[in-house]
């Protein structure tokens, strides 16, 4: 049942057809929100903050990352924070921006928390805040050992 139309026009159809699926299955979001994005940030978060987790992973995991490198490597050295882990309780998205609710435990019997922090979207990868970072820096260490890729 063709109703007058030439094979060029079906096909014309069928292709309009298949662009308009294409296009309204690309409107269902860009992954900024929703279950996914949510379990992006917490796997970030909870990676960065974990003791297992290597110095290249926390930097790929950082906002700026490669401008603490070699403050990240030095932490890795203090015995204190080697059985440190996070567990995030809760994250609500906005845009490329994320509030992100979590404990953090630094043995079997010290943690602290609920603690807020910030997670940004850069690019299509969810990271650690640079801000969050430093803020959690400038109360362990000295002023004057604060990186100085916390004060740009």
């Amino acid at each position: 049942m063709d109703h007058g139309m030439t094979a060029g026009h079906r096909l014309g159809r069928r292709l309009g057809v298949v662009g308009l699926v294409l296009v309204l299955a690309g409107c269902g979001g860009s992954g900024k929100s929703g279950p996914s994005a949510q379990q992006q940030v917490t796997t970030a978060w909870e990676t960065f903050f974990s003791a297992a987790s290597t110095v290249a992973q926390k930097v790929a995991l950082l906002q700026d990352g490669t401008a603490f490198t070699a403050f990240i490597t030095a932490q890795e050295r203090n015995p204190s924070l080697s059985h440190v882990t996070s567990k995030v309780t809760a994250v609500t998205i906005t845009g490329s921006s994320a509030n992100v609710t979590y404990t953090v435990q630094l043995s079997a019997k010290a943690s602290f928390g609920p603690l807020t922090g910030t997670a940004v979207e850069v690019g299509s990868t969810w990271l650690v805040s640079k801000a969050t970072f430093c803020g959690l820096v400038q109360l362990e260490v000295s002023r004057a050992q604060v990186p100085i890729a916390c004060s740009a």
